[in-house]
């Protein structure tokens, strides 16, 4: 049995032929274009994330607003660098952080003007007598008080330093 080749074989041959380049075109075209209505709907969906956690950082950092009013400058200060060592606080937007800092500058200038009010650097004073009263405190602890003390500190670096890397993780990924 020998196929012949009429012309009537090579038109079949050729209409399968674009039929199946027709089909793989439509395939890579239909595979390209679900990858990118994947990414971008991985991107808003992302956004949208970011967006209710702006939302939720910028209600915690609104209550801490009338600390400012009912204390100083300094303890406010102290309560938003609380804040912002958060997971909640890694999401305050970058112009709400600059505004922040920037009133902050400004307050100091002018607490430093009241006479009531200790300057930070009497502050700090005190804070370095507190130190020194804590290491002589710590000088009388016997043994099992001291290990437990360092037990508890240790404890407590390791807290820190892993809320610093899950804080650092999740600036990374968003930034992303």
């Amino acid at each position: 049995m020998v196929l012949e080749l009429t012309i009537e074989n090579w038109i079949g041959i050729a209409s399968i032929t674009f039929g199946t380049a027709i089909a793989v075109i439509s395939l890579l075209l239909s595979y390209f274009f679900n990858i990118k209505t994947l990414k971008q709907s991985e991107k808003n969906l992302r956004l949208q994330l970011t967006y209710e956690d702006e939302k939720k950082a910028m209600k915690k950092l609104e209550e801490l607003l009338p600390i400012i009013k009912q204390k100083s400058v300094f303890h406010f200060e102290k309560e938003v660098e609380k804040f912002l060592n958060t997971v909640d606080g890694q999401y305050v937007p970058n112009e709400i952080l600059a505004f922040l800092k920037k009133g902050m500058k400004e307050l100091y200038k002018i607490q430093e003007k009241d006479p009531s009010e200790p300057p930070p650097e009497i502050l700090q004073a005190w804070e370095i007598e507190l130190d020194r009263e804590h290491a002589q405190e710590e000088a009388n602890l016997d043994s099992l008080e001291r290990f437990e003390k360092e037990f508890k500190e240790a404890k407590k670096e390791f807290a820190d330093s892993m809320q610093d890397k899950i804080n650092s993780k999740i600036k990374e990924i968003t930034n992303n």
